[in-house]
């Protein structure tokens, strides 16, 4: 249901599974994914941390709880998780995309260029222009 956009019928499903298999983090996940869609954003959290804490090796849920906390303004806290997402899948470009998003927001314009030029030697390639723009702002900041 998630996929049709039903998110409220998605958070029902993964409820009735979980009720059925209370340890499977998944479940946590999708009822998470489907709140902050619904801007439920501080729900989310809190089921994105249960699947975390059945699931800590697992940099997927570190990158949903650091998108929340961006949601939040938590830049902070995003970051921290962002970077934790990074050491478990250092291969996932979208853990870069959105920890440089997040520092960008919170003033380390330097720190997200880094990020971003990695998102993109990982194959994100629609941060090229971006990239581009940024740097620009930067210089003509500087003069």
């Amino acid at each position: 249901k998630f996929n049709l956009e039903d998110y409220s019928g998605a958070i029902e499903s993964a409820k009735k599974g979980l009720k059925i298999e209370p340890e499977n983090e998944n479940f946590y996940c999708i009822i998470s994914r489907s709140k902050r869609e619904l801007e439920d954003y501080e729900g989310a959290l809190k089921d994105i941390k249960k699947a975390i804490k059945l699931r800590p090796e697992l940099g997927e849920y570190y990158y949903e709880r650091a998108s929340t906390k961006h949601l939040l303004k938590d830049y902070k806290g995003a970051i921290r998780d962002y970077s934790k997402a990074i050491k478990l899948d250092p291969q996932f470009h979208e853990n870069y995309r959105g920890r440089g998003l997040s520092k960008d927001w919170s003033g380390d314009l330097q720190g997200a260029l880094s990020d971003w030029e990695k998102a993109v030697e990982l194959g994100d390639e629609e941060l090229i222009d971006w990239i581009e723009e940024k740097k620009e702002s930067l210089k003509s900041n500087e003069n």
